[in-house]
């Protein structure tokens, strides 16, 4: 019960982090395009 709580967590956790990386990208692309139209 517990080693599943444990693998759960760190699963929600990379999935959190991979949900930044993924915000990080979307918002230097609107960046870099809101340059390049102006």
């Amino acid at each position: 019960m517990r080693t599943a709580y444990v693998g759960w967590a760190e699963h929600h956790l990379t999935q959190r982090q991979f949900l930044g990386v993924i915000v990080r990208f979307v918002a230097m692309y609107l960046v870099l395009g809101f340059f390049l139209l102006s």
